[in-house]
C-alpha cells in the first residue's frame, strides 16, 4: 500500500457497490480489464508481486463494509509510530476518481487514485519513465502510471482535471512503471491532495518493523489496541501479507 497494499476485498463489475462518495455514482459497468486492475490493488494487500519493497503488516480499518471504504484519522499513524519495534509507516488514502475532459464532459471510466506522503517506501516499486516522482513541496500535481498515462492521452507537463476539483488542474509531473499492473493504471498525488479528492483521511497503513524483530505479533496486537480519543468506535485490524 503505497497504498495500493492496503486495499483488501472483492469487487463486482459494478463500480457502483463501492460504498463512499463518488462510487456510489458510478452506475454503469465498466470495462472488465478496469476492473480486474482494481481487483489487483486490492489483492495485492494479502499476495504482493514479487517487489524491492516489502510490508511487515498491513492494517485497515476493522468491519468496514469494503476495505476501501477506510476512514479514520491520522492518530492511529502516529501513535504506530511510537510502538517499540516499528520501523517505517507508509500511510495512504485510495480511491476512484473521473476525469473532466477539456470539453467539460465527463470521462466515464474511473480510475484508481492514490494520496502518498513523500516518503512512502511503496515508491521502491516504480521506475520512473519520464519526468520526476512527487516531492514534498508538491500540491496539485500528478504522477501517472504508464497505462493510464496512455489511456488519458498524457504525458509530462500536461494537465489532468478531476471532477472532484474541477477548478484547480493537476500537472502531470511524472510517468511512471510498476511492477505490479494496478499501479501502471493508477495515479499517484501527495496525501493531502489525494484527502480533498476522496474525501477522506486515511484509507490504510503499512508497516515494517525493525530488523531483528522476531515478534510481529506483539507490534499487531499493540496496533489493534489503540484507540482513537477523538474518534472511539474506530477500530484497526492489522494483518501480515503474504511474500511471493
Amino acid at each position: 500500500m503505497g497504498v495500493t497494499s492496503f486495499a483488501l476485498g472483492c469487487f463486482t463489475v459494478f463500480v457502483g457497490l463501492w460504498a463512499v462518495g463518488t462510487f456510489r455514482t458510478v452506475e454503469r459497468v465498466v470495462e472488465v480489464e478496469r476492473v480486474v486492475e482494481v481487483e489487483r490493488v486490492v489483492e495485492k494487500l494479502v499476495e504482493p508481486p514479487p517487489s524491492p519493497s516489502y510490508a511487515d503488516l498491513v492494517v485497515t480499518l476493522r468491519n468496514a463494509p469494503m476495505v476501501l471504504d477506510g476512514d479514520f484519522g491520522n492518530y492511529f499513524v502516529e501513535e504506530t509510530r511510537k510502538i517499540p519495534g516499528v520501523a517505517q509507516v507508509s500511510e495512504g488514502v485510495v480511491g476512484l476518481v473521473h476525469e473532466m475532459r477539456s470539453n467539460g464532459n465527463v470521462n466515464d471510466t474511473p480510475f484508481m487514485i492514490q494520496g502518498w506522503q513523500p516518503d512512502n517506501f511503496w515508491y521502491g516499486d516504480l521506475k520512473v519513465t519520464a519526468g520526476r516522482r512527487l516531492e514534498t513541496k508538491d500540491r496539485h500535481k500528478v504522477l501517472l502510471g504508464q497505462k493510464l498515462a496512455e489511456n488519458l492521452r498524457k504525458e509530462v507537463g500536461d494537465k489532468v482535471v478531476f471532477v472532484a476539483d474541477p477548478e484547480q488542474p493537476y500537472e502531470v509531473v511524472g510517468i511512471c512503471n510498476s511492477l505490479d499492473r494496478s499501479e501502471n493504471y493508477s495515479a499517484i498525488v501527495s496525501l493531502a491532495d489525494g484527502q480533498a479528492l476522496t474525501g477522506k483521511r486515511i484509507t490504510g497503513f503499512s508497516v515494517r518493523v525493525a530488523a531483528g524483530m522476531a515478534d510481529i505479533d506483539a507490534v499487531k496486537q499493540a496496533i489493534e489496541a489503540l484507540r482513537d480519543p477523538r474518534d472511539t468506535n474506530a477500530r484497526l485490524e492489522a494483518f501480515r501479507p503474504n511474500r511471493r
